[in-house]
């Protein structure tokens, strides 16, 4: 979840939901973000060793996750842009929680 994402729709990233840590400045994308946790939990359980080392090539490759399809709305979107839209559902608009697919990387129309 990003900072900057928060901020742009008039949130104080510090504030949180769940997390209240007071040394915790971004309280709120933790709790925005465990929605997504799922998408990078499968994709490391499917490909990543136990015992890989965390090299530049992998840790790219999770990066790119935000990058990954997923169900927002009813729709097909990238992770980056659903969790936008998890942001703005914030504003009183509809919650759009996100639903898993199989990982494939999202492609525009």
């Amino acid at each position: 979840m990003s900072y900057r994402c928060l901020t742009v729709y008039g949130f104080q990233p510090c504030l949180g939901l769940h997390h209240d840590s007071e040394l915790n400045q971004f309280n709120l994308a933790d709790d925005l973000m465990e929605p997504f946790r799922p998408v990078a939990d499968l994709y490391v359980a499917a490909n990543v060793a136990e015992d890989a080392a965390l090299t530049p090539i992998l840790k790219g490759k999770l990066v790119n996750l935000l990058n990954a399809d997923i169900l927002s709305g009813g729709q097909h979107h990238s992770v980056a842009y659903a969790m936008e839209r998890l942001v703005q559902g914030l504003r009183g608009q509809a919650l759009l929680l996100p639903k898993l697919l199989e990982y494939k990387q999202h492609s525009y129309e």
